[in-house]
């Protein structure tokens, strides 16, 4: 084999070694979202455990439940928002937040992924956003916030995640 045919092999392997590292860091990234947003379909249960209980939703209690004793709630009952930390394999903070959009209130729910080498500041929330309309029916939808920052992209966010939420 000639010096050309083992620099052009290896050009070759480094070529296919970098195609699959950011395939594998893709795969990762889409894993950390996936936990994050299943761990927000649980904080949608307490919402709704909330209203029925309250006749109201505040973010102070779709956070903090009688026997939840992971983490610690910061803000206050009655108060518009609240936030949670948490010690999960990927994710350390859950917030809460409540407001309006034209006709329809709504609580916007985030989870914050921890940061590693492959999760930036400043790109790693999830959110997802119950919309109230004026008859009380409550609709889910999965997305990036246009009122908080610190979205992640959404190339790592699952088809039916890709919404503009409040």
């Amino acid at each position: 084999m000639s010096l050309i045919e083992i620099l052009v092999i290896i050009v070759v392997v480094v070529v296919l070694a970098t195609v699959g590292h950011s395939a594998f860091l893709s795969y990762v990234m889409r894993s950390k979202v996936l936990e994050a947003i299943k761990v927000l379909e649980g904080y949608q249960t307490q919402t709704m455990a909330v209203r029925a209980r309250y006749g109201d939703i505040d973010p102070y209690y779709v956070l903090f439940s009688d026997g939840d004793d992971m983490g610690w709630v910061s803000g206050s009952p009655g108060g518009s928002s609240a936030e949670k930390q948490v010690s999960l394999k990927y994710v350390d903070t859950i917030t809460a937040d409540t407001g309006t959009s034209g006709s329809d209130s709504y609580i916007l729910l985030g989870a914050k992924l921890q940061h590693d080498g492959i999760i930036a500041n400043g790109a790693d929330k999830i959110f997802v956003v119950g919309l109230v309309d004026p008859d009380g029916v409550i609709t889910w939808k999965c997305g990036q916030s246009t009122t908080k920052g610190d979205a992640i992209s959404t190339e790592y966010l699952p088809p039916t995640c890709i919404n503009t939420l409040p």
